[in-house]
């Protein structure tokens, strides 16, 4: 993206938690060149959750209501897990209820990790992200991702 972002000032690790990989999962590039692509493969296998890790944290896609009475069903009340798509019975209106992309989890089972980053891994977040801020397409999980990866280099395209 041609931003001046000093990536040698930047820590070889960064500690992110559930939702800061679950989003950089989501949003990282799936285009690009070879080497970009790989580095990216290789940067989503770290971003990736163990067998422990899934064990831990609960994974689960919750109901949700289909008619927008603004139900969506809490971890503590979640009931088995069915194929997405499913549709079930809103516990506030009645209306059908399905699960949908959304992912929750046992939060009080969250704990940061240290994901290591090549220079290219960095430059590959740092760009997706002034992307994003650049296409006013930053959502709040974002934020911290920024604060990490970009922090106080500047908050405006200008200041860097």
């Amino acid at each position: 993206m041609g931003q001046k972002v000093d990536i040698r000032a930047l820590v070889d690790e960064v500690k992110l938690n559930v939702q800061e990989r679950l989003t950089m999962l989501n949003g990282l590039p799936a285009e690009g060149d070879i080497i970009s692509l790989k580095s990216v493969r290789l940067l989503r296998e770290k971003l990736s959750f163990t067998d422990e890790e899934h064990e831990r944290l609960q994974f689960f896609h919750p109901l949700v209501c289909n008619a927008r009475c603004g139900w969506t069903e809490r971890y503590e009340d979640r009931r088995r897990v069915w194929a997405l798509g499913t549709q079930e019975e809103c516990e506030a209106c009645g209306a059908g209820a399905a699960r949908g992309p959304m992912i929750m989890w046992d939060r009080t089972q969250e704990s940061e990790v240290e994901i290591p980053f090549s220079k290219r891994q960095v430059r590959t977040v740092v760009d997706w992200l002034w992307k994003l801020n650049k296409e006013k397409k930053l959502t709040p999980p974002h934020v911290t991702l920024w604060d990490k990866f970009i922090g106080d280099q500047g908050e405006d395209e200008e200041d860097l």
